[in-house]
């Protein structure tokens, strides 16, 4: 993840300017003023949400079930929208790569001389939040509670590839795996520098959604491109041989169910 001092340099490079813009003598304008109350709210709230990760990390489930309903609390502070544009500054949210990076700063390129200036700022602790309460409603089989959840927090981090994955195999279990491979595609497509665990978990994660759609040649190649960055790979070289039957013929023998442990979402691997 890139802190905000290196995004700042890319900013710089872009010439777009990497301070957020200072408000006219006297005071500050009112959206200055509710961004410096949410940017409060968040710091306040982040290293509580960062603990409960931490907790969950050492103790599993139980103990992020334990602290579930103060993390909804923490969640609801989010603000209502995830790029906030203030005298003359948009101020959006990333993580990924420097690609990653770039790619969102492209995406918000002043078309005119008047447009605003950007400023790319680490991810919303709101997005990790809104993670966790997904993750605990993906262990509950609650699809559509983790949906709702997790789709607002890929709004805050759109680059955060564990909430991808996550997201990916809930929109499979809503019977809409097309979503699913779309979903994975852009999150590839928006980081070409995407670290090779990453990339072979959202290949494996689009291979079984390829499979929900009966697309077996498509989803094979899917997991034999995840064994490039993941070589050996138990769980992709089950799902070919499991493919190559139901390519053949052979009906479905096991419960389709893409368990969150393969998508190491709580913690990331080392």
């Amino acid at each position: 993840m890139l802190g905000i001092f290196t995004i700042a340099a890319v900013v710089g490079v872009l010439g777009l300017g990497a301070g957020a813009a200072m408000a006219d003598e006297g005071a500050p304008s009112a959206c200055a003023v509710q961004y410096q109350a949410e940017r409060a709210q968040e710091h306040k709230d982040g290293p509580r949400i960062e603990a409960i990760l931490a907790e969950t990390n050492m103790r599993g489930f139980p103990a992020l079930y334990a602290r579930l309903e103060e993390l909804k609390v923490l969640f609801a502070h989010a603000p209502a929208h995830p790029v906030v544009e203030c005298d003359g500054v948009r101020h959006v949210r990333s993580s990924g790569s420097p690609s990653a990076v770039l790619l969102m700063l492209t995406a918000h390129l002043p078309q005119t001389k008047d447009a605003p200036r950007v400023m790319v700022e680490k991810p919303s602790p709101y997005a990790l939040a809104a993670l966790l309460i997904g993750s605990a409603a993906v262990e509950r089989g609650d699809w559509a509670g983790a949906d709702g959840v997790m789709a607002r927090g890929l709004e805050f981090d759109p680059g955060n590839v564990q909430m991808v994955g996550e997201e990916a195999l809930v929109l499979s279990h809503l019977n809409r795996p097309a979503d699913a491979v779309a979903l994975c595609d852009n999150a590839v497509g928006r980081d070409p520098q995407m670290d090779a665990a990453n990339h072979a978990r959202l290949l494996r994660t689009k291979g079984f959604a390829l499979g929900d759609l009966d697309r077996f040649d498509d989803a094979i190649a899917a997991y034999q491109e995840s064994l490039r960055f993941e070589p050996g790979h138990g769980g992709a070289l089950n799902e070919i041989a499991y493919l190559t039957k139901r390519r053949a013929g052979a009906g479905k023998v096991k419960d389709t169910t893409f368990h969150s442990d393969q998508a190491k979402v709580l913690k990331p691997e080392n």
